[in-house]
């Protein structure tokens, strides 16, 4: 929908799922407000674009607001339980202007979210009368996740509400932001999206040990030994993983458009990570398996081609095989590797068998990857060198060679043949699982209590060192020289930030996934953004306040994690 952008603010999933609830309970209503809507835009002019526009738009779909300073107001609803407490906060801009803008004094985002931080809300809208953006301001990266609904089209051509206005009626309705029980009916929304992202980690967490089951046997099946040292095992597990999580790399990479899977890079598209899932899935549903799955295509697609192309381009080593020795030199036939690939990129209808609905990867944060991940360091690989089967009692999983014990009706479905693979702590027992992953709060608050605190400190000193040149700000008389003043400011706080923060380490000596690492590296970065666009003056020069910019000169040269791989 070229209408709707919503930028990692809420679940993929559970945002269709709401739109698809909500657009048949909201009837007439939409109507209504699409012909008051349209009517206030077509008699507006450009010169009086807010009072004459976007201030009726507010009175249409049923906010309350304070008058305007610089084009910023404080949003109120009717609702009873709200009181006179203030939803959210809205900055309009003119008709026409870029809302992505990352110019220092026209970011944009950066006023919105700022306004209604200091206005103590947790919501803020952004518009320039078409394009109506939703900003939280709790979010991890606030100024570049929103979710945006733009309606150019439906009042410039529409005689009724089309797709667009209904998701903006939806979303930029004061019904929504009404309180209750105790919460605002957003943030329930928002609690539901959160949720859902949830769900989607745990059902890929679900998949996850059979899907590296089948890697694993791929592998076995490629390398054809009569026997399997430890060693052996040990190594195929690790590259077993490794290849697990470049496809969903790949999934999470792809579905937020950080590889180049269009149809104009060719070189790309055509082996795109979903397009090979989507022909996996279709050879497996149509039944076809048995005449691809003894050849190799899939495997030189994925690795031979995707892999090499996204690591020739990118430069960074994360798909080198050179010091993977599995990897390196053997490969997994189609058989296993269709499966893997469907089963990774789509959910099972239970009453067909076939593969339907896509995983949307585009739900999933770096800390949900992370929770897969450490849930799968725990384990090893054995291959049975003799009948076993698997029992499990509270907890705790355990395995035994078959001449061992007497078999019941219940282990049928848990024998392990001959030359299975099984993963466990160790080859008798293992456990629920180990993954010991820290609560987003906790890394909030960890993080908050040493990076946070030294970035205020920072400020802090950087505040009485520019003070002399604010003091002269404030009693220079002409233009130019307050010009010249402000040019000095902004020039020696970027040398302030370059040379103080940049120079800060953030180390993790236990980083395990880098949960705590994303974290700081999002807190600096938002940090120094905060820093730089602390005076609202557009500069002369240059000063760069993309956050973008900043994550990554953050991650160059601020961050370090040490850990280790947990095999011996």
């Amino acid at each position: 929908m070229s209408y709707f952008d919503n930028h990692y603010l809420f679940s993929e999933t559970y945002v269709k799922e709401y739109i698809r609830m909500q657009k048949n309970l909201i009837g007439q209503g939409v109507e209504l407000s699409y012909k008051m809507v349209k009517d206030w835009h077509d008699e507006c002019s450009k010169s009086n674009w807010f009072s004459d526009y976007i201030c009726p738009v507010l009175d249409t779909v049923g906010f309350k607001y304070q008058a305007a300073t610089n084009n910023i107001m404080t949003l109120y609803t009717n609702n009873p339980a709200s009181g006179d407490k203030p939803v959210a906060v809205l900055y309009a801009t003119d008709k026409g202007t870029d809302l992505n803008s990352t110019i220092k004094g026209r970011y944009y985002a950066y006023k919105t979210v700022k306004t209604a931080k200091e206005q103590g809300t947790e919501w803020a809208m952004l518009t320039n009368g078409y394009k109506w953006r939703l900003y939280h301001v709790k979010n991890v990266s606030p100024y570049e996740n929103y979710l945006e609904v733009n309606i150019e089209n439906s009042l410039k051509n529409n005689k009724a509400p089309d797709e667009a206005f209904t998701l903006f009626h939806l979303f930029f309705n004061a019904r929504t932001y009404y309180l209750e029980d105790g919460e605002l009916a957003i943030e329930k929304i928002k609690d539901k999206s959160d949720e859902k992202a949830e769900q989607v980690e745990d059902f890929l967490r679900g998949k996850a040990e059979e899907i590296l089951k089948d890697i694993c046997y791929g592998l076995k099946e490629n390398m054809d030994r009569e026997t399997y040292d430890s060693a052996t095992c040990r190594m195929i597990y690790q590259d077993a993983i490794t290849l697990l999580f470049r496809m969903l790399f790949f999934g999470y990479a792809e579905s937020r458009g950080l590889l180049p899977c269009d149809a104009a890079d060719t070189d790309y598209s055509r082996n795109s990570f979903f397009r090979l899932c989507a022909e996996a899935k279709d050879i497996l549903n149509a039944g076809s398996a048995n005449e691809y799955k003894n050849g190799f295509e899939f495997w030189d697609r994925l690795d031979e081609h995707l892999r090499i192309y996204v690591d020739r381009t990118y430069n960074g080593g994360l798909f080198n095989n050179d010091d993977k020795p599995i990897l390196r030199e053997y490969k997994i036939a189609n058989g296993w590797l269709m499966k893997c690939l469907a089963e990774i990129a789509y959910k099972k209808d239970k009453k067909t068998n076939t593969y339907d609905e896509k995983i949307e990867y585009k739900d999933l944060s770096v800390r949900n990857l992370g929770s897969i991940y450490e849930g799968l360091l725990e384990f090893n690989l054995f291959i049975a060198d003799e009948q076993m089967v698997k029992r499990t009692a509270k907890g705790k999983t355990q395995y035994f060679k078959t001449s061992d014990v007497t078999l019941k009706k219940s282990d049928e479905p848990n024998i392990i043949e001959k030359g299975d693979i099984y993963l466990s702590q160790d080859a008798t027992e293992r456990k629920d699982t180990g993954a010991y992953y820290t609560p987003e709060d906790v890394v909030e608050y960890i993080v908050g209590n040493t990076v946070g605190k030294k970035l205020e400190e920072l400020q802090a000193k950087l505040k009485k060192q520019l003070q002399n040149k604010y003091d002269e700000l404030g009693v220079e008389p002409t233009q130019s020289g307050r010009k010249r003043i402000q040019q000095a400011i902004d020039e020696e706080t970027l040398a302030f930030v370059r040379e103080r923060i940049l120079s800060l380490s953030v180390i993790d000596s236990a980083m395990g996934s880098g949960h705590f690492l994303v974290n700081a590296a999002y807190r600096m970065a938002n940090g120094i953004v905060d820093i730089l666009c602390a005076n609202d003056w557009e500069s002369e020069e240059y000063i760069p306040v993309d956050i973008g910019y900043w994550k990554r000169k953050v991650v160059e040269k601020c961050i370090y994690g040490i850990d280790i791989t947990g095999w011996q």
